[in-house]
């Protein structure tokens, strides 16, 4: 039972981590994005400029849009899986979790090499560096005999 425990709160830490973030971010997108409040003349330039770009004109988007919508959407989909991650935590039986535990643990570690290597912006580096040891420090927590670490 102690090795299940284990197993969850280290899950959980990584769903914290992404809802953290999430939270952090949001906040990030209301002063960068929404606010005018900590804008400088330079950045209100290029935000104009922006605006000024049409992507899909009948809709009145432009490319301001498009990269607001995308901060914002960065944002939601952390909490979104985050939550979700702690509900797996919480709900999931244990082997089932550290298969979850392994998956997450390769694809956020593949999304943060991917990132490194194309577009390495340091926010969304440490989110998936991290998020990437909390999932394989849960896939290598303590387990019992008749629950084996590798997925299988």
């Amino acid at each position: 039972m102690d090795a299940e425990r284990s197993l969850r709160r280290r899950y959980r830490w990584a769903a914290g981590w992404l809802l953290l973030n999430a939270g952090a971010h949001l906040a990030a997108h209301w002063m960068f994005y929404v606010s005018d409040a900590r804008i400088d003349p330079a950045r209100r330039v290029v935000v104009e400029q922006m605006r000024a770009y049409p992507i899909w004109p009948s809709w009145g988007v432009s490319l301001w849009t498009i990269l607001c919508m995308f901060s914002l959407m960065y944002a939601l989909l952390l909490g979104i899986f985050g939550t979700g991650q702690w509900l797996l935590a919480r709900e999931c039986e244990s082997l089932a979790l550290r298969r979850h535990a392994w998956r997450n643990f390769m694809l956020c570690g593949l999304g943060a090499a991917v990132m490194g290597v194309s577009y390495p912006v340091p926010q969304a580096l440490m989110t998936l560096s991290v998020v990437t040891l909390l999932y394989g420090a849960a896939a290598l927590a303590p387990h019992g005999p008749s629950r084996p670490a590798w997925p299988g």
